[in-house]
């Protein structure tokens, strides 16, 4: 969410140096509107089978959306324009917020499958599958939220100081934020213990 009603956050990584961009389309009048945001310097590191890849934040506001109205959106990463996306602004006078806490990727580390060889990955995947099919069902029955507000401990990596744990910490985040509901439906986020 934004600092109003009027106003939409939005944050993802590339990995190249560029202007982040959102177009945003008015689906009822056709009306687009193009805007430009900043990348941090905080960029995040990250070694995957011997390559590495800069994680580079991007960060744009959309401003001026009207309540009650649907959108289409793009935004710019990697040289490229996304799939376009859909986004429905609700009543300012009476809207529904989903309250969660602890969706905790990854924190069924440790716990043994028999006949299963485990990886950190692997307890990411399982944790995932949960959170989105939980994240599904939740939103299906409650279609009209505005917004999700999410108590803290997104993911189960905490502090992080080699680059396995760096890893680590990505694929659950990208766990966290893979279902489809977060391309439609903003999320604020507080920080947990993890």
């Amino acid at each position: 969410p934004g600092e109003n009603a009027t106003k939409l956050n939005a944050a993802w990584y590339s990995l190249q140096s560029e202007t982040p961009m959102i177009k945003l389309t008015n689906t009822a009048t056709g009306e687009y509107k193009l805007y430009e945001g900043t990348q941090g310097t905080d960029v995040e590191t990250v070694t995957d089978n011997g390559t590495t890849y800069n994680l580079i934040p991007c960060k744009v506001t959309l401003t001026d959306l009207k309540e009650n109205t649907a959108y289409k959106y793009q935004y710019y990463v990697n040289g490229a324009w996304s799939d376009s996306y859909d986004y429905k602004t609700q009543s300012t006078d009476s809207f529904s917020v989903m309250y969660i806490g602890d969706p905790q990727i990854g924190a069924s580390k440790g716990q043994t499958v028999e006949g299963v060889t485990t990886t950190t990955e692997y307890y990411a995947m399982n944790d995932s599958y949960n959170w989105y099919h939980t994240l599904n069902n939740a939103v299906k029955a409650n279609p009209n939220l505005s917004f999700i507000l999410s108590a803290g401990d997104q993911i189960n990596q905490t502090k992080v100081s080699k680059d396995s744990e760096k890893l680590e910490q990505q694929i659950e985040y990208a766990g966290f934020l893979y279902p489809s509901e977060l391309r439609s439906l903003p999320i604020a986020t507080t920080i947990g213990n993890h």
